[in-house]
């Protein structure tokens, strides 16, 4: 038992210091390995729902979402099985966010509501924690068809945020993306419009920009002047678009050849053969 208590204690602090020199991949691999022989020597240790909710943290950062979704919700049997009654909205909103990247836009609406209250009263109304709540929520609002409940819920996300944030902050220029979108589901175009613009100002204002996520939001920003009517705007911001991706991504990117197609179906004179 000695050796046990002092061979998970070394695992756990080989992954404390794998964390802090930047190594996720090796201090989950300590972690664990450290919960599995925590759980084998005492499964009822309350520690381990802190020690599985740690895990899910970091399995979430590595991107391994199913991974995270299990270890999140060991916290929680751990959690319930304990019967301490602790507030679990942090939990429930990293859950909420694994959820929503997994598709499960039900289950992450569920959980984005049971962790509001709780963020709100621990952070406050205007944390970025309660921001990115709401914008979660206005995704699964959008992915489940309630179109005027997701606009509700990413203008409490905006609200928010610029309390914080310069206007061409990444963090509002993604905002102002997922309300553009909102508004030209809901046919406001002009409102649209303004807000596409307002994300490329982000785009730009960034050190490192993405150009296939700028050239989405140039195209984006083609079709809703095209929606106004303005065909001749439209075409001209759709070739701008494809001149630019055309120079920064590979020649079998799936979005060079849907720009082609959205440009060869809409203004077909741009590929008539000259004499």
């Amino acid at each position: 038992m000695q050796n046990d208590t002092a061979t998970i204690s070394a695992l756990f602090n080989a992954a404390n210091v794998e964390v802090e020199m930047g190594n996720l991949e090796e201090a989950a691999v300590f972690l664990r390995k450290a919960i599995l022989l925590k759980e084998t020597t005492n499964p009822d240790e309350p520690t381990l729902a802190n020690d599985y909710f740690d895990l899910g943290l970091m399995e979430k950062a590595l991107d391994n979402l199913e991974a995270a979704k299990d270890a999140m919700l060991n916290a929680q049997e751990l959690e319930n099985k304990a019967g301490t009654g602790r507030d679990l909205s942090d939990l429930y909103y990293h859950l909420a966010a694994v959820e929503n990247n997994l598709g499960n836009f039900t289950a992450a609406k569920l959980l984005v509501e049971k962790s509001l209250p709780g963020i709100i009263a621990k952070y406050g109304e205007n944390d970025l924690r309660t921001a990115n709540l709401y914008y979660h929520l206005s995704l699964t609002e959008d992915e489940l068809s309630n179109t005027e409940a997701a606009k509700a819920a990413i203008e409490q996300n905006i609200r928010i945020e610029e309390t914080h944030y310069e206007p061409t902050h990444p963090s509002l220029g993604k905002s102002f993306y997922q309300l553009a979108m909102i508004e030209r589901k809901l046919k406001n175009y002009e409102a649209a419009r303004e807000l596409i613009k307002k994300t490329l100002e982000s785009d730009f204002a960034q050190e490192e920009v993405s150009p296939i996520e700028t050239g989405v939001h140039f195209w984006s920003l083609s079709e809703v002047t095209l929606e106004m009517g303005d065909r001749e705007e439209a075409k001209k911001i759709g070739v701008h678009c494809y001149n630019m991706i055309d120079e920064e991504i590979p020649e079998d990117h799936i979005l060079k050849r849907d720009m082609y197609q959205y440009l060869f179906r809409n203004f077909p004179e741009l590929f008539e053969e000259t004499v």
